[in-house]
């Protein structure tokens, strides 16, 4: 049975007396996709972003994947039958979807999106001035100018009862899963602690990546006390000689910094992660990070590819042979600290790109600003900047981007690698054995019966 949400789209279709032919095999196929990836596109798509290695070589993208992709509100299209929906159509069906239907079907799903999480920033200080960091990398040219056009957000603080109205206003609105994640360290929050009791309070979980500099066994201890869902560590390097030039030079913060995975290792009822940035100076480290955090008991340690400035600022229209609104990161809203809202991470990295039509969480309601960015997606593309975002990345469904490594199941995308820990109980299986029951969701059947 065609899906509800789209039989008044065919139905214009129809009234327009436009061809097409749509059917539960080819709605969610491009050949554009693999066309545009072969023709090169600028690797933003499955490839890696392009990085300034200098002194190593980037590693190579991984495989073309099949052109199946997921759109926005993908679950509204699932349907346990078979469906065709035509007009003036007497060949057989097309493999592949033309890019035009593709978006007409994108900017109706778009329509009903409502995101399921939220990021609040609550601070914009930071103790670190890491090289790579947009917000705070020291002699770095992208930071001055981004404060120079944005000095309302450089070293704030959201106040206590601003950041209270924000959770209220999200809770209003459904979501209950927010995220705590800054443009800084979110532990130099002076308020961190009374914030984390009043989203338990209210049943909200939390996320929150931290440079790991501040967690000691004290934080730990108050930790287990608040509703915490998602705990990512930052360990870049375990050398000291290397953290002194790409975090700081404080002993006592690096030793905290590289026994974080141990000591999150100890919190119940949360997720664990360790995020690893490669840049030039830590390229060779990674598998020693891997060996390190084995037994650190953390679900998964993430490698992230730098972003560069050059990235950041490139203004050439390199996506825009890609059917921009697939984008797998539009819609991970974040409030910023002065309360605007933003529609994803590099919307936040040109805070004032709408103008007149930026939305504030303490002026809108949180429904009325997802709708009015969700119109500015579908209109313009966020006046524009999708189309140089340099984290542009389709929804796309591919198997041959798994593998096992290292005892660990890993996960390529264009822009970073995941590995998952792999439970005790199957750990010794061979390689192949374990990669099958991965690619055909056994180990989550698995853990989901409570057998792992």
């Amino acid at each position: 049975m065609t899906p509800a949400v789209l039989q008044p789209l065919f139905e214009q279709w129809r009234n327009e007396n436009l061809s097409f032919c749509v059917t539960s095999k080819n709605y969610n196929k491009s050949n554009n996709l693999i066309e545009a990836n072969s023709a090169g596109g600028g690797g933003f798509l499955f490839g890696y972003p392009c990085h300034n290695f200098l002194e190593y070589p980037p590693p190579p993208p991984p495989p073309p994947p099949p052109p199946f992709f997921r759109y926005p509100c993908h679950h509204l299209l699932e349907s346990p039958e078979s469906w065709e929906e035509s007009n003036r159509w007497d060949k057989e069906p097309p493999k592949f979807l033309p890019q035009e239907q593709i978006n007409e079907i994108a900017k109706l799903l778009i329509t009903q999106f409502k995101p399921t999480t939220i990021t609040l920033q609550v601070t914009t200080f930071c103790n670190y001035y890491c090289p790579m960091c947009p917000w705070h990398g020291k002699d770095n040219p992208y930071k001055t100018k981004y404060y120079s056009n944005n000095p309302e957000l450089k070293n704030k603080n959201m106040p206590l009862e601003m950041a209270k109205m924000a959770v209220d206003k999200i809770v209003e609105y459904g979501i209950t899963n927010i995220g705590l994640t800054p443009q800084g360290e979110f532990f130099l929050y002076p308020h961190w602690e009374e914030l984390l009791e009043y989203t338990t309070k209210l049943g909200v979980s939390v996320s929150v990546t931290t440079n790991a500099s501040l967690l000691d066994k004290e934080t730990i201890k108050k930790l287990k006390n608040f509703n915490i869902s998602i705990l990512c560590a930052s360990v870049d390097t375990l050398d000291f000689n290397l953290f002194q030039s790409i975090r700081g030079s404080n002993k006592k913060l690096f030793e905290n910094t590289i026994n974080a995975p141990f000591l999150i290792g100890e919190l119940s009822n949360v997720y664990k992660q360790v995020n690893f940035v490669e840049q030039i100076q830590n390229h060779d480290e990674f598998d020693t990070i891997l060996d390190t955090f084995k037994s650190a008991n953390v679900n998964q340690i993430v490698k992230i590819l730098e972003t560069t400035f050059d990235d950041r600022e490139q203004q050439s229209d390199r996506n825009s042979r890609y059917p921009i609104l697939l984008c797998e990161d539009f819609g991970g809203c974040i409030i910023q600290v002065n309360g605007d809202i933003m529609a994803c991470c590099y919307m936040a990295s040109y805070p004032k790109a709408l103008e007149s039509k930026t939305q504030n969480i303490y002026i809108n309601s949180l429904d009325d600003a997802i709708k009015a960015i969700n119109s500015e997606f579908v209109e313009s593309a966020l006046n524009g900047l999708c189309y140089r975002c340099p984290s542009y990345r389709t929804r796309v469904i591919d198997k041959n981007t798994m593998n096992i490594y290292k005892g660990y199941f890993e996960i390529t995308n264009a822009r970073l690698k995941r590995y998952f820990s792999i439970p005790e109980k199957i750990s010794m299986l061979p390689d192949d054995v374990l990669l099958y029951m991965y690619q055909n969701n056994l180990v989550t059947k698995m853990k989901q019966d409570g057998i792992l």
